[in-house]
């Protein structure tokens, strides 16, 4: 007698994702067509997880609004400055595809860098998406880490030292994931 096992999962059905049970007896069982699963770690002021205060140092500021995470960081003295909002637990990245991220900077920044770190309470990162010397109107951004597994911080940064864009500023208004 063969043995059938229990399998589930999402599966891809063209651009959608199919989300597939088969019972004891070989049945196919369909739950539903849909995107692949999401998990949203921010959402216009809703902290799904909890966001704390990260690496930062020099001028400027951040703040939790009402709808957005804002960061500011702004050259004073010559010095190098970070703003940093992380999660203040680790995420654990094996079955996340994609990192999003829903922001605008204000004005030209010299650096807005946004994606996952090892370590919480640093100023670097494992992987990110960086704007650098520019301007951006509010739109998402994803951020491959299929490459990734074990448990990273999301972080979310802003950084100058140059006398040419002497202020990085930046709104955040969500942060969410998309699961294979």
């Amino acid at each position: 007698m063969n043995s059938i096992k229990k399998l589930w999962g999402w599966y891809p059905a063209g651009n959608k994702w199919i989300k597939i049970k088969v019972d004891p007896t070989g049945k196919i069982l369909l739950s539903g067509i849909s995107p692949k699963p999401k998990k949203y770690y921010y959402t216009e002021g809703v902290e799904n997880v909890s966001w704390v205060v990260g690496y930062s140092e020099g001028g400027g500021s951040q703040s939790k609004e009402s709808d957005h995470l804002y960061i500011y960081a702004a050259r004073i003295n010559d010095e190098f400055c970070y703003r940093t909002y992380v999660t203040d637990l680790a995420i654990n990245m094996t079955s996340i595809d994609t990192l999003y991220f829903d922001f605008e900077t204000i004005g030209v920044v010299h650096l807005i860098e946004l994606g996952m770190g090892g370590v919480k309470m640093d100023k670097g990162f494992t992987t990110s998406y960086r704007i650098t010397t520019d301007s951006k109107a509010r739109g998402v951004v994803s951020l491959d880490v299929s490459a990734y597994s074990g448990n990273y911080y999301i972080k979310l940064q802003a950084y100058t030292w140059s006398p040419t864009y002497p202020s990085s500023k930046a709104n955040i208004y969500n942060v969410y994931a998309e699961f294979t």
